[in-house]
């Protein structure tokens, strides 16, 4: 292998005309997004209070789990996992809400100003833990195709 390859935008980052989405005009109709993140790796929510976030001027959405019509679920494959939390949070950084706003300070702003009361619950920090616990990340799933256990007994 005599022939070196670089990354196609290689030569634009070393010389300084890669375009990163910092660098891009922003139009006027351009929502800035923001996510509020759980700061406990385990905790029941208890309240979520968000009136005075979407009364901000320049404010167009705060959502929360309670907002999102149909089922909550999303995933790169199977849909399993919690958009945003619901009653519970399983991890720190689990997304709570959403804020839609007219600028990133206004986000900013908009984050102050809710308040999510949670009530802390003890982390499970190990496998055996969790499986003690019957606290698994997601449903089990069993994958079965064909007869397993007539090719079992045809086997023996």
């Amino acid at each position: 292998m005599t022939e070196i390859k670089f990354h196609e935008s290689a030569e634009k980052h070393v010389s300084g005309e890669a375009v990163y989405v910092d660098d891009i005009v922003v139009s006027e109709q351009l929502l800035y997004g923001k996510v509020v993140y759980s700061p406990h790796a385990r905790a029941r929510i208890k309240a979520i209070y968000l009136d005075d976030a979407r009364k901000l001027r320049g404010v167009h959405a705060v959502l929360s789990a309670a907002n999102i019509p149909g089922q909550n679920q999303m995933g790169p494959v199977v849909h399993d996992e919690p958009c945003l939390a619901e009653n519970e949070v399983q991890f720190i950084g689990q997304a709570v809400v959403l804020i839609a706003a007219e600028s990133e300070e206004i986000c900013r702003r908009a984050e102050q100003l809710i308040r999510i009361e949670y009530d802390p619950l003890p982390a499970v920090l190990t496998i055996d833990q969790a499986m003690q616990q019957n606290q698994l990340l997601g449903p089990e799933r069993k994958i079965e195709r064909g007869a397993p256990d007539d090719m079992l007994e045809k086997a023996s």
